[in-house]
């Protein structure tokens, strides 16, 4: 057998190589902040959503039940319910939103979580929001009392309050604010953060 074709090579030459994996370089160089900061975006409004959820979930339930219901700060946020092991509210005056929050029917109204054992004066956990992520805050404005939000049965706060959340985390140089109206009404809209 007589071969006279020529033998092809196939493949890069090390300058070849060389240059690809620069453009490559720089590529990644622009892309992978971009796509960080992209998802913590994504992060940031997701939060900002969850506590609108919370707001609305609880105007409706007050309105549905025709009972007051109410959001307050829980620093005891628990991942499981029982007679002994109960997230309750967090004293009055506390503003620390970033460590979690319960919603709760309030059968007397005071916006604190009564655990009892009878069916009249025990107030149902309905929601439980676990504590931010690590770099994230939550402060809250001009409300009459900062750890608790009650919802009366037509959905408008009581006492008639308004106020606002401000969410921000530190990888972002913008946030969310959570304007809450007197009736009960949120609105969310970007905000810059310190």
């Amino acid at each position: 057998m007589n071969f006279t074709g020529k033998f092809i090579q196939e493949g890069m030459t090390m300058l070849e190589l060389m240059i690809t994996l620069t453009v490559m370089g720089i590529l990644l160089s622009i892309g992978v902040p971009a796509m960080l900061k992209f998802a913590a975006n994504i992060r940031l409004v997701t939060q900002a959503n969850d506590l609108v959820a919370d707001i609305v979930y609880s105007r409706n339930e007050a309105a549905t039940r025709g009972r007051r219901v109410s959001m307050c700060v829980s620093q005891n946020v628990q991942s499981a319910e029982s007679a002994t092991n109960r997230s309750t509210c967090a004293e009055n005056g506390t503003t620390a939103w970033a460590t979690g929050r319960i919603l709760f029917v309030d059968m007397d109204g005071d916006g604190v979580r009564d655990v009892t054992n009878s069916a009249a004066t025990h107030d149902l956990l309905l929601k439980k929001a676990f504590a931010l992520p690590t770099g994230y805050s939550l402060t809250v404005t001009e409300f009459t009392d900062t750890a608790h939000l009650t919802f009366s049965t037509f959905g408008g706060l009581t006492p008639l309050t308004k106020g606002s959340f401000k969410l921000c985390s530190t990888s972002s140089a913008s946030g969310y604010s959570v304007t809450v109206a007197a009736t009960g009404q949120p609105l969310s809209t970007k905000v810059n953060c310190p």
